[in-house]
């Protein structure tokens, strides 16, 4: 399940999430704008490469879902607004490139799933089962996005990405399945009525693979509305409204609705303080146990849980179930302007994980600034995952 990672660990891993690349306010789009810098997002991306260049050769870069924006525009328009993206990021000195779904970009999944099965049944052999935990994909489609020297260097791995970097147990996920752990809004509390009242999971028996089914369900059915010509862009023009309806409104049935949708909806809540990494410690715990019921003998918690997802970049630490071990919780961020949350200090950041130290980054005018950071200890550490 987890390997040391190859020679030349030292090299840095960099982490990006939440590109949501398709989306207008995207800040790597190809056609779209950074709102933080004032300039367009293929001079962000010039100077994101010119400062992932001064680190030297890159171990990995870990792409960490939601990647491509499939909830609110097609396919087609995602994959031209990456194009650059990808072809610059690419055209550094790596020796892998992982990539990890997410909820919005989740269809990719469900195609390489899919395609397996396909592939199966072209053989005469059974399919695969839907659910595999921590499977990697290394016959991706996706590789052909990419330029051909890096294409038998890409991977996929779902729901997890579990490694050894420089002697500490790093696993990293998008942050779904812990959104959706943690509750308290519209995005988790569809997956689990799903899961309780049509599927009849007891959420105290619950494991890892029904609450994949459970999300799988309604992420497929919100990414269905992106596949017609208008219905995307007005169920989110309708949203946007929904947002700002004016207070006033708060004493009527419709300000009633309002404010309701808006105390449930995750689309809210993304990227503000409701969503700061300190408030995922027991989801994260959750979740860990969850994996322990996935795997045939017991290993060892990670060192490091390392995701998107939130649109918050951060650094805290959990205690973990047996109140003795301490797991570090580090939040990759985004590239994804949304002003009316003021959430532009979390725009434009990004992880990076070296054999010292696992910091979280904002690209500021000149290059990367530091702004979290855990400093590993001086001792070496001797893993000890299979």
């Amino acid at each position: 399940m987890f390997r040391l990672a190859p020679a030349g660990a030292e090299k840095p891993v960099v982490v990006i999430s939440d590109t949501h690349l398709g989306e207008p306010l995207s800040t790597l789009g190809a056609t779209g704008r950074d709102e933080t810098r004032y300039c367009s997002g293929l001079e962000t991306l010039d100077v994101l490469i010119r400062a992932l260049e001064t680190l030297g050769p890159l171990d990995e870069i870990v792409l960490l879902g939601d990647i491509w924006e499939m909830w609110s525009c097609p396919f087609r328009l995602a994959v031209q607004e990456a194009a650059p993206f990808l072809q610059r990021l690419c055209s550094l000195p790596v020796d892998r490139i992982t990539y990890v779904p997410g909820n919005h970009d989740y269809h990719l999944l469900v195609q390489h799933i899919e395609y397996e099965q396909m592939t199966c049944l072209k053989r005469g052999e059974t399919p695969p089962r839907r659910y595999r935990p921590q499977h990697t994909y290394t016959d991706s489609f996706l590789a052909g996005l990419l330029p051909e020297p890096v294409r038998d260097r890409f991977q996929v791995k779902y729901p997890d990405y579990q490694r050894i970097i420089a002697g500490r147990r790093v696993l990293f996920h998008h942050g779904h399945h812990l959104a959706t752990l943690r509750g308290g809004e519209l995005f988790s509390s569809v997956p689990m009525f799903i899961l309780k009242r049509l599927e009849g999971v007891g959420i105290q028996t619950l494991t890892r693979e029904e609450l994949e089914r459970g999300v799988s369900i309604f992420y497929e059915m919100v990414y269905a509305g992106s596949l017609g010509d208008r219905a995307a862009d007005r169920l989110h023009d309708w949203w946007v409204r929904v947002q700002r309806w004016r207070r006033w409104w708060v004493w009527t049935v419709l300000g009633w609705m309002r404010s309701r949708l808006r105390r449930e909806s995750s689309l809210r809540e993304r990227g503000t303080p409701q969503v700061d990494i300190e408030h995922f410690r027991d989801a994260a715990r959750w979740m860990l146990r969850l994996i322990d019921a996935d795997t045939p003998h017991p290993v060892p918690p990670p060192d490091l849980l390392v995701f998107g997802h939130t649109h918050r970049s951060g650094i805290a630490s959990v205690l973990l179930d047996d109140n003795r071990t301490s797991m570090s919780l580090v939040n990759s961020g985004c590239w994804l302007v949304e002003t009316h949350k003021r959430n532009t200090d979390h725009v434009n950041t990004l992880a990076i994980l070296d054999g010292a130290h696992v910091g979280v980054y904002k690209l500021g005018i000149y290059g990367l600034e530091l702004r979290d950071a855990i400093r590993f200890p001086v001792e070496e550490r001797t893993p000890s995952w299979p």
